[in-house]
């Protein structure tokens, strides 16, 4: 996961024990848009010219520097970041600390491998729970009426989508890890931020048609029931 992620964080309005209605969880996440993705990779470019020019320390001020500005851009946005500005913020000063005291690429790329390590197992265990992760993304790409969000077989295909996410951001930062002592900082930087882009562009299709595939059918089943119930008043 590169340090472009964005984590999308519950609004206060819906308990983490219910399952969020249609509506909610459409108010709650919001695809990226073309700006916010430049925003996001901002960091990476001036680390890459921070480190061109001066060497690591210029690089890991500047991109720090910047992604503090941009979390504080997004909270003044009144941008719905609950317990995710405290969390972001101490993220970023507890790496850059890290790779400014040592001046090592190795531990500074090292934290947030960790943090990409933890946060995946943290998302994968929600599938354990009545609301998984991917739950509150579905109606991005779906948007199905509350009773099929309230059915058992919503539940578990949120999970199942869920734990494929977090197995494969798993697997890539197991991956980047094997090249963290191989590749000097700049290459580094460009693998985490644009390595695991193929995979996701091949994990994000086949989890929507596996959505589609396990959900469409029982939203078609609940549609003709409703139309056999009214028929049969009439």
């Amino acid at each position: 996961m590169s340090d472009a992620t964005t984590i999308a964080v519950l609004d206060d309005r819906v308990r983490p024990t219910d399952p969020p209605s249609t509506d909610d969880a459409r108010s709650m996440v919001t695809p990226p848009t073309r700006t916010g993705i430049l925003a996001a990779l901002l960091p990476s470019v001036l680390f890459l010219v921070g480190h061109h020019w001066g060497g690591l320390v210029p690089a890991i001020a500047a991109a720090s520097v910047t992604s503090v500005a941009l979390i504080i851009v997004r909270r003044r946005q009144n941008r719905t970041l609950g317990v995710l500005l405290p969390a972001s913020l101490a993220y970023v000063l507890v790496r850059a600390a890290a790779g400014l005291l040592t001046n090592s690429d190795d531990v500074y790329f090292g934290v947030s491998l960790a943090t990409s390590a933890a946060v995946a197992l943290v998302v994968a265990a929600t599938a354990f729970t009545r609301t998984p992760a991917a739950g509150r993304l579905i109606p991005l790409v779906v948007r199905y009426p509350q009773p099929i969000v309230q059915h058992p077989l919503y539940r578990r295909v949120a999970a199942h989508a869920t734990l494929a996410w977090a197995a494969t951001e798993l697997a890539m930062t197991a991956w980047e890890t094997t090249h963290l002592a191989d590749m000097a900082a700049p290459q580094f930087m460009l693998l985490r931020t644009f390595g695991g882009a193929p995979i996701m562009a091949v994990l994000i299709p086949v989890v929507i048609f596996y959505i589609r595939l396990r959900l469409d059918p029982l939203a078609h089943r609940q549609r003709m029931d409703v139309r056999t119930a009214a028929t049969a008043r009439v």
